[in-house]
């Protein structure tokens, strides 16, 4: 079981740097100026040294002559995410080198090796008096060609440099709607389990999510017990308590493809049921799940008034969820209660507390179950109270019976803000990463283009096949690619609730992994040039996991059907991060590799014939990138494909170009303009003029978004807004909420910075 920490605690070598500088007419000096050059977020994991960070600093008549100034000690630090390190204990300090000279500047290089995992900020400091003082340096602006921030702005945590650390067995927030400790309510969602037979459903409650494509390997939310007045939860030694609850995962029904006009859950993938451990007893295996105390919600308009005690609950999941990026899929937790609870004062029912995230995808949708045969979803929004005042004292609160309860919630005349509940989605592929190429698969002409061999090359198909593209510079963090198995159940129709798993292993029928290369360009051919690196990947690091079928009506009924399979390859976990040149045109080679004892057959039942790359819904016609090449393996250089080994008839796109099914993605900021820019929706005063809600939509999908505030644009000076901080994972994307309180000015500007 993994233990979730995160310790500042770090064990470091520092080589001891002393410099005289007696006599130096500097020493009582600050240096004029100083930035961290580069790079402005790095990871690594805990023991491993970070790629080299450099720093840079500018003193006139010191760094602007050829050479290393004479006089300045220069030191490369990090510590917590968001402290000074001026004032934080907890910084550590290396010594930097000089490493050569930058216009007038001078520029030095070290490195950190950590000794704990977690998220830190790093920076430059640099002294000009043997360290009896320091200026402190975050990052230069990459957009300016004469680069100012650093120390030109004073240092600001939101602009330093930020380290990601990888633990052993680290996990990390893939989706996360925290709980509301203020306002929240829970909502009643609870079965009961008789002596024989399924679940007896009394309330489900679930809500969505939109899915970034990384497996579930954890999942975390918050409930209560409305009325009951003691910290400890109801019943921890008796009947009053849940005995587990059934988490569910759905597929998601669109609001334009109901009547209602709102969306809901639609097929039921898969549910697990998780025992309940004591409470305040940690869980030591996978499916275990702990509650724990999290905080306390004062209800002072609850007749009587009362205390609603939070509880924290989590579980590592006995086989993780798989899921595709960019669909939404629902989520519903359920508390199961044994035979013979029924809820009352004494022993109230469990309930998924709500979460201060609002207008995130969808609102949040409530089954009363009357018939358990046909699920009646019911979309959940606030009324005006707990924003509008207390109009009809303690309608939220026992006494109130649940359907009356719940009626509050979905009739149709109430339009206030929406219900989102309190969940978190934790996955083992760290930490989050945004995309850098896609080449989404066609899912509904895609066919397989062969690219596998055995390792003793008995038999293999007869072509290599690779593709290109261009890069923005940074790191490739993740590869993800589609394919199939060539005539692998085609006579059987398959869906996202009626997967076809992959090949089996017995008959050693699936791959022992992936070999992946990457080559230069060999321009203006457009082909494959110089091999730069090879990696071979193991299956158990490929997260296969079905992902839909291509109907090809081309080819013969009954066999038709080609089953398409998605791979998630995080670099991290199985070599380096391949580093790229910005603007430079590279190819990725992907081929599936067999245990020798594989034989290949044309049998469309249950064998196949190897496996092949699935091709793009992206046309090369028109594009800056080249279509898809092949190699014969003898030897022979890469040519371009459909020259010998292309689409074949009676396939619709036989004989045209093509491209191949992949995505690349990074953990890496970006450092030019975001994948998709953060853009400020409105800016809406509440409450009179003291206090405004910000919204915005869009995020590059790594580091963290700070809420920043300017009165005078033409000073260009911008300050982050206490307690107005993002940590990702932030939606994506969907709009994000910021709420500034005690504003004063009459002229406010506002921006979101991500790093």
């Amino acid at each position: 079981m993994r233990i979730h920490h995160v310790s500042f605690h770090v064990s470091v070598i520092v080589a001891a740097v002393c410099l005289s500088l007696a006599g130096s007419a500097f020493a009582q000096e600050e240096v004029n100026w100083a930035a961290v050059q580069w790079p402005f977020s790095t990871t690594t994991s805990v023991g491993v040294a970070t790629e080299d960070i450099f720093g840079r600093v500018y003193e006139p008549g010191v760094t602007d002559s050829p050479g290393m100034g004479i006089g300045i000690l220069a030191q490369l630090g990090y510590g917590p995410d968001g402290s000074d390190p001026e004032t934080s204990p907890w910084w550590t300090w290396l010594p930097a080198v000089y490493n050569g000279d930058l216009d007038n500047d001078d520029e030095y290089v070290s490195f950190i090796t950590p000794g704990s995992a977690g998220t830190f900020d790093y920076a430059y400091r640099f002294s000009m008096d043997v360290g009896a003082s320091w200026v402190y340096a975050d990052m230069r602006d990459i957009n300016h060609p004469t680069p100012p921030g650093g120390t030109e702005d004073g240092y600001n945590a939101a602009d330093a440099g930020n380290l990601i650390v990888l633990g052993e067995d680290d996990i990390c927030s893939k989706w996360i709607q925290p709980p509301d400790c203020e306002y929240g309510i829970d909502m009643p969602s609870y079965a009961f389990k008789p002596e024989q037979g399924d679940l007896i459903r009394r309330y489900v409650v679930g809500d969505d999510w939109l899915c970034d494509g990384r497996p579930i390997t954890d999942i975390r939310w918050w409930g209560s017990y409305p009325g009951w007045p003691e910290e400890a939860p109801p019943g921890s030694t008796g009947i009053g308590r849940p005995i587990g609850f059934r988490l569910s995962w759905y597929t998601d029904i669109p609001a334009e493809l109901t009547v209602e006009g709102y969306s809901r859950p639609g097929h039921l993938l898969t549910n697990v049921i998780v025992d309940l451990l004591g409470y305040n007893v940690p869980a030591q295996a996978a499916g275990e799940v702990s509650e724990f105390y999290y905080c306390t919600v004062d209800k002072p308009y609850a007749p009587p008034v009362f205390l609603e005690h939070e509880y924290l609950y989590e579980v590592e999941l006995e086989a993780p969820w798989n899921e595709k990026r960019g669909r939404i899929y629902w989520l519903t937790i359920e508390a199961i209660y044994p035979v013979g609870y029924e809820p009352d004062e004494m022993h109230p029912e469990w309930g998924w507390k709500t979460s201060t995230e609002k207008d995130v995808i969808d609102d949040a949708v409530v089954w009363v179950v009357q018939d358990p045969m046909v699920p009646d979803w019911k979309e959940m929004i606030w009324p005006d109270y707990p924003w509008q005042g207390p109009t009809i004292s303690g309608l939220f609160w026992p006494p109130v019976m649940v359907p009356t309860y719940y009626m509050a919630f979905t009739q149709e005349a109430i339009e206030g803000p929406s219900v989102n509940m309190a969940f978190e989605l934790l996955t083992d592929v760290c930490p989050r990463r945004t995309e850098k190429w896609e080449q989404p698969p066609d899912m509904f002409m895609g066919t397989d283009m062969w690219s596998w061999t055995d390792l003793e090359d008995a038999h293999k198909s007869d072509w290599l096949r690779a593709d290109d593209f261009v890069s923005d510079g940074r790191l490739i963090s993740d590869i993800h690619w589609w394919g199939s198995y060539s005539n692998w159940m085609m006579a059987v129709d398959g869906s996202e609730t009626n997967p076809v798993a992959p090949p089996g292993t017995n008959l050693f029928m699936r791959p022992l992994g992936f070999n992946l290369s990457w080559h230069e360009s060999k321009d203006p051919e457009c082909i494959p040039g110089v091999e730069l690196t090879n990696v071979f990947v193991e299956m158990m690091y490929c997260h296969e996991m079905f992902y839909g079928t291509v109907t090809q009506s081309w080819n013969q009924e009954p066999f038709i059907y080609e089953h398409e399979y998605q791979y998630y390859v995080d670099l991290l976990d199985v070599a380096d991060p391949w580093p790229e040149e910005e603007g430079g045109h590279y190819w990725l080679n992907i081929e599936a590799i067999f245990d020798p004892r594989f034989t290949p057959s044309q049998d469309p039942g249950f064998s196949h014939a190897g496996w092949g790359w699935k091709i793009s819904e992206i046309e090369p016609d028109g594009m800056e990138d080249c279509s898809a090449a092949v190699s014969n393996r003898l030897g022979g250089p890469w040519i371009s494909d459909p020259t010998v080994g292309g689409i074949q008839p009676p396939h619709p796109k036989a004989d045209r170009p093509y491209n191949l099914a992949f995505e690349l993605t990074t953990h890496e900021v970006s450092t030019n303009s975001p994948t998709l820019p953060i853009v400020i929706t409105n800016a809406v005063s509440k409450v009179g003029n003291t206090v405004h809600i910000v919204k915005t939509v869009g995020t590059s999908g790594t580091g963290t978004q700070y809420l920043q505030m300017n009165t005078n644009l033409l000073t260009n000076v911008w300050t982050d807004i206490p307690g107005q901080t993002k940590a990702a994972p932030f939606p994506p994307p969907i709009t994000n909420t910021w709420t500034v309180t005690g504003v004063t000015d009459s002229n406010v500007f506002y921006r979101v910075l991500e790093q």
